[in-house]
């Protein structure tokens, strides 16, 4: 649907049935979505169908992450997405249109305290590294695994940057090896276009002894630079569960790019303020 056929629609259900524009999308007329995902960019898309706002349908790749001195540390989702939205927004320099928000979001595995890089991040794939891979998988949950998910969602508009982040962390019971190889290599093609561990949730949930999430404030600073020594929380175990949270919640997050359990709410309801001086705000 275009731009124009989506506005024609709209002016034919009358604003009064629609929920009150939260503050964070209060006068935004254009939407910037940085991403290639098009499941990130339906997500953003569903979310903008309940308010009456504007949304653009644009797909927007910032400058590929080479190795440089202006990458954003890659093993920290806070900064990426961060990133992503500073690069999408110099596309807009200049351009005068409607007041525009621009969303990013960023996702980084930690596995046993370790942070993995995403296969789709090298230059290239060596040969039998994707082999290797799946051998380290398989070693890994030979015995009990404890991994995390940092989800990040970053958003700028006038007056406002701020970003919301979660750690989601889960026990795993061990895994039959043939198992692990069998549904990575029935996934090759996904593999390589999104992060490997994501299929740890979503063929193997069965596995999954606890979960729980930590606000990345916990962790992070204002900045979204890590505490030190606080990159690995205590271990879940000695934390209780959060009983509201679930599998496909988190699925719906890493795969949606946007926060969810109330954090969305949460979000919406950050305003602009003119007192933040351009500073990135963690939620």
């Amino acid at each position: 649907m275009t731009i124009e056929q989506d506005l024609l629609l709209r002016r034919t259900i009358p604003e009064s049935i629609l929920p009150p524009v939260p503050p964070l999308l209060q006068g935004v007329g254009r939407v910037l979505v940085i991403t290639e995902s098009d499941s990130k960019l339906q997500a953003v898309k569903d979310l903008f169908d309940r308010y009456p706002v504007q949304r653009g349908t644009w797909f927007v790749q910032p400058e590929s992450h080479t190795l440089t001195q202006n990458e954003a540390p890659w093993d920290n989702a806070v900064l990426v997405s961060r990133d992503k939205v500073e690069r999408g927004l110099v596309n807009l320099r200049r351009k005068y249109g409607p007041t525009t928000l621009v969303v990013a979001s960023d996702i980084v595995v930690w596995i046993n305290g370790e942070p993995n890089q995403n296969l789709s991040r090298l230059p290239r794939l060596e040969p039998g590294q994707f082999e290797q891979e799946i051998r380290k998988f398989q070693t890994i949950f030979s015995r009990e695994a404890e991994l995390m998910w940092d989800v990040a969602t970053a958003v700028s508009r006038p007056g406002l940057k701020v970003t919301s982040a979660d750690r989601h962390i889960a026990r795993f019971a061990p895994i039959n090896p043939d198992r692990i190889a069998e549904e990575f290599y029935r996934d090759g093609a996904g593999v390589m276009k999104r992060n490997i561990r994501i299929q740890l949730l979503e063929q193997f949930p069965d596995h999954i002894l606890e979960m729980g999430t930590v606000p990345f404030t916990c962790v992070a600073d204002r900045t979204g630079e890590f505490y030190r020594g606080q990159e690995w929380p205590r271990p879940l175990r000695t934390r209780v569960p959060d009983a509201n949270q679930s599998v496909e919640g988190i699925l719906r997050q890493i795969v949606g790019g946007l926060p969810v359990n109330g954090r969305l709410e949460e979000l919406l309801s950050t305003g602009p303020n003119t007192s933040a001086n351009g500073e990135w705000i963690l939620k």
